[in-house]
């Protein structure tokens, strides 16, 4: 099955009030694009509202989430570094791969 890096942008309560937004990256192992965004859009919250408990949901919220593609750069350092990865159904495992 291929995988897709899903990229996410979320607001840690040290950024609340300002335009900045940090982001995380995952692997997700799906059928198709599609289904990878849609699954990721799922780990985006549940890694938020695991870190953050009472804040504002992740989806709730319009973060930035996409599928890359397109930056060879950033593909390239997924590739080298140890970035958390998981099947479409499945949530990574932050603690042994924080990314």
């Amino acid at each position: 099955m291929p995988r897709f890096l899903f990229r996410f942008g979320f607001q840690p309560p040290e950024l609340f009030g300002s335009e900045l937004e940090d982001s995380h990256c995952v692997w997700v192992e799906a059928p198709s694009e599609e289904a990878a965004l849609a699954w990721g859009r799922e780990i985006a919250d549940a890694f938020v509202r695991e870190r953050w408990p009472g804040l504002p949901s992740w989806k709730e919220s319009n973060f930035a989430a996409w599928i890359e593609s397109e930056d060879q750069t950033v593909l390239d350092w997924a590739n080298r570094h140890p970035v958390p990865a998981c099947r479409v159904g499945d949530f990574p495992d932050w603690q042994q791969n924080p990314g």
